[in-house]
This record gives C-alpha cells, structure tokens and sequence, in this order.
C-alpha cells in the first residue's frame, strides 16, 4: 500500500483534527512546563496535589449536608453559589481557549489564504474549544461524585443544562415548545452531546452508577441505542422522559420481545411542554386519545398557531 493511501486526505475534516490535536498537545505543554522538559515531574505532582484539593473539597460540602439539604434560603445561596462557581470556572476556560486558539497563535492570516476551506478549520477548532470546556466540568464534578459514592450514594443521574432556558441541550426535539426557540443545530447532535458526556464522567467515576438521559428523539431506535451504551459500559441505565407520557410500555415490550407499537412512539412535538407553560395540562395530545379528546386541546391547538406565526421567516 503507498504511503499517500494511509494517511488522511490534507483538508479533510480528520486531517485538520490531527493537526489541531498536535497544535493542542504543544500549548499544553508549553504552558504547564514553561518550555522545561526537567518540569514534567513537577507538573504531574502539582495536578495529583489538586486532584486531592478538589476532593478534600467536596468531601467538605458534601460531609454537612449528607443529611439531606432543607428548601431554605441558605441552601439556595449554596446550591447556587455552586452552581456560578462551576459556570464561571467554564466561562473563563472557554474565554481563554478563544483567545489562545484564534489569536495568540497569530495564523488566522494564513488560514483564510490557504487553498483549503476556513470553515472546517473553524469547526474542528470550535469543537476543540467545546470539548476543553466538557473536560474542565468533568474535572470539577469528577472529586464530588466519588465523594457521593463514599457518603453511599450510588446512583447519579446525569442531564445537561436547563429545559427552560437551554431545551436543544437538556431535551434534543424537532419540534419547540410555545416559549422556545427553533434548534440551532439537529437534535442528533444534542443525544450525542449529553452520551458523550455521560460517558466520560462514567470514565472517571467508573463505581458510581450513572443513568443518561436524552433519549427520546432516537424513537423508534432508542431500544438499539440504550442496549449499545449500556453493553459498552457507557452508563448503567437509561431514563426516559417524555415518551413514557404516550408509550410507557416500550421498555416492557422491548424486554419481552413484542412488536413495537410505532403509532405511539413519542415524536417530540413538544405539546406536552407546550401547554403547561400556558396554563394548560400537560399530556400528549398528538398520541393519547385521552388528551386528544379533551376540551383543553382546544387551547392548545390556539396556542400552536401563534407559535408558527411567530417563528415563521418572511420570504422577501
């Protein structure tokens, strides 16, 4: 086999990974050694020294309130001072990541001149970006949940972001609730997004027992998908939301062998989120004769057609 045929194709997406996987590798190293190979002891004891800080940490925070946390306000400024700190820690993770990867290394001059296109370059350095700020959440959570696991708390179930504010993260769904938005990206990527993460904090804490979530929108191939994950010890279980409001059965008969009932897969409408959020009940009305027939469908059906109005485009 000639040497052109084993290497990646130069100006493939692969082929800019490799690249940016070396750039990454020596900023690293740069960075943490100060150009000193004597320092990589120095540096793998200073990482082992924090490591042990953040568990100490948590030990701490989780030691006071292994009793459980009461509904008061200094569980509030608690929770949410947590909270902040690990967004501001990813923040400024991922505001340093920008300036370092498209500024200081001064080559955005030769990559819009190159005689390949910007914009793959551009993706696989955003990824990269994306990606750094998922490990340093990971860093983070990593020393609390072994310190759940020494308190004797088993079972974490793992999610993302917030259905009220971020729903394409924490819910992946073609279709948006009344007071969402439409997604950014396919929801595909959201499913991937919330495994992936699930997978490396399983990595990391492999005696805890992880449930994902995010499921949903794989429908039809959400049995295949929970059954891959869980054989490759990706997670240990894997939750079900919204399509249990329409299909509650599925696991049943996924497990027993039974035909899967297609007409009431959950196809993520949305309306089941949709009409709590303007005062209605919430159930699945597209798949459930009970919620079908119910005069509650009216509204909802309403509040629908304002949606579409309003995130329909104006063609010029």
């Amino acid at each position: 086999m000639s040497r052109s045929a084993s290497v990646t194709t130069p100006g493939s997406l692969l082929w800019f990974a490799q690249f940016e996987a070396r750039l990454a590798w020596r900023d690293v190293v740069a960075m943490m050694t100060a150009g000193r190979p004597g320092r990589a002891r120095t540096l793998a004891f200073g990482f082992g020294t924090l490591l042990i800080f953040l568990h100490f940490v948590a030990y701490l925070v989780l030691h006071f309130v292994s009793d459980g946390i009461r509904p008061d306000v200094p569980a509030f400024v608690m929770v949410t001072s947590g909270i902040a700190l690990s967004a501001s820690a990813m923040l400024a993770q991922a505001m340093e990541t920008v300036t370092r990867i498209f500024y200081m290394r001064s080559d955005l001059e030769l990559i819009l001149t190159a005689p390949v296109e910007p914009a793959r370059l551009f993706a696989v350095r955003i990824a990269a970006m994306a990606l750094t700020s998922a490990g340093m959440s990971v860093l983070v959570m990593g020393p609390f949940i072994n310190m759940l696991a020494g308190l004797g708390v088993q079972m974490v179930n793992a999610s993302a972001a917030s259905p009220y504010y971020n729903p394409h993260f924490q819910r992946p769904a073609m279709f948006p609730p009344s007071d969402g938005y439409q997604p950014p990206e396919d929801p595909l990527v959201g499913c991937a997004r919330q495994i992936n993460a699930v997978r490396e904090i399983k990595k990391s804490c492999p005696r805890s027992i992880f449930v994902g979530t995010g499921y949903t929108y794989f429908q039809e191939y959400l049995p295949n998908i929970a059954q891959a994950v869980i054989r490759d010890n990706w997670c240990d279980s894997v939750g079900i939301g919204r399509l249990v409001l329409s299909y509650w059965e599925m696991p049943a008969d996924t497990l027993a062998g039974r035909p899967m009932q297609g007409k009431r897969i959950c196809r993520t409408f949305s309306d089941c989120t949709t009409a709590p959020r303007n005062g209605i009940i919430s159930g699945c009305y597209p798949l459930d004769a009970h919620y079908k027939d119910a005069p509650e469908h009216v509204g909802l059906k309403t509040k629908k057609m304002e949606l579409r109005k309003r995130l329909s485009v104006v063609q010029p």
